[in-house]
């Protein structure tokens, strides 16, 4: 079984094991057809998956550079190795696992994650709300508050609400795009076209609602820090540092300090009217 999809630039065809569960019924969302083939990514399963034992440790997972360009990644359920020369992956994944659908959805926002950024990308933790065809990305770590925001301004009819978890960033004319990706995505007409994106907003909780606009170097390290997955390969990251470094230059950025309930709504409303956006 094959699954075409295409997500801003990236053009991946997945292929499943015969009788495999599909990835997640959001990526049908996403399905598409074209005649040249970008990306292939193969699911396999396996009995056992061993650590190999010349692996770097990085948190839960492990670390493996066969080549420059040659990289894999993994744990004891799944190994994920991409080719970006050939622009192939495997991603393997332990055959008795409970929830295949939960890993291989994981597993697949690393692959996401690097191949945007082998593609002057920029893979984001945030959610994605969009007006006017303009798009604002809010970005933080689990529990910032991105979902509550993106709820809070879906209620709006005048908003669009495309992902809420995981948003690739690409370039046209050098001019920034932000794209939906698979992860708590819900307005399907954002899937193929993205949106312009006009600002990013990185969050804090306050007792008042008020933006602190960011210039220079805060920028910069603010979106590194809210990278979705940080290569541990020396050219992938001087990749990665680059296109951050050029995202830094093109987009306006602001700290959002925002109360947690109802007014941080009206707030961003204004702030969009003020903006002329």
């Amino acid at each position: 079984m094959e699954v075409h999809i295409s997500i801003g630039p990236l053009r991946v065809t997945i292929s499943f094991p015969a009788g495999y569960i599909e990835l997640s019924r959001s990526l049908s969302l996403f399905e598409t057809s074209f005649s040249d083939v970008e990306y292939f990514l193969e699911v396999r399963e396996k009995d056992n998956l061993i650590i190999p034992a010349n692996a770097v440790s990085r948190r839960d997972h492990y670390f493996m550079e066969h080549s420059l360009c040659d990289l894999c990644f993994g744990n004891s359920h799944f190994s994920l190795r991409i080719d970006f020369v050939k622009k192939s992956a495997v991603l393997t994944v332990k055959s008795d696992f409970g929830d295949k659908r939960l890993l291989l959805f994981n597993a697949f926002k690393w692959f996401l994650s690097l191949i945007t950024i082998d593609n002057g990308g920029v893979p984001l933790h945030s959610s994605n709300m969009i007006r006017n065809n303009k798009a604002l990305l809010f970005c933080g770590m689990s529990g910032s508050g991105k979902s509550t925001i993106s709820r809070l301004l879906s209620d709006r009819k005048t908003w669009q609400r495309g992902s809420d978890e995981l948003n690739l960033v690409f370039f046209q004319d050098s001019e920034p795009y932000a794209y939906a990706t698979p992860y708590f995505s819900f307005d399907s007409e954002l899937r193929m076209s993205g949106a312009s994106l006009k600002h990013l907003f990185f969050l804090r909780h306050s007792p008042r609602n008020h933006t602190q606009t960011l210039y220079g170097k805060e920028i910069y390290w603010n979106i590194l820090k809210n990278i979705y997955t940080i290569p541990a390969n020396d050219t992938m990251a001087e990749k990665m540092y680059n296109n951050v470094e050029f995202l830094s230059e093109s987009v306006k950025c602001s700290t959002l300090y925002f109360i947690n309930n109802q007014s941080v709504k009206q707030f961003i409303e204004d702030w969009m009217d003020n903006q002329y956006v």
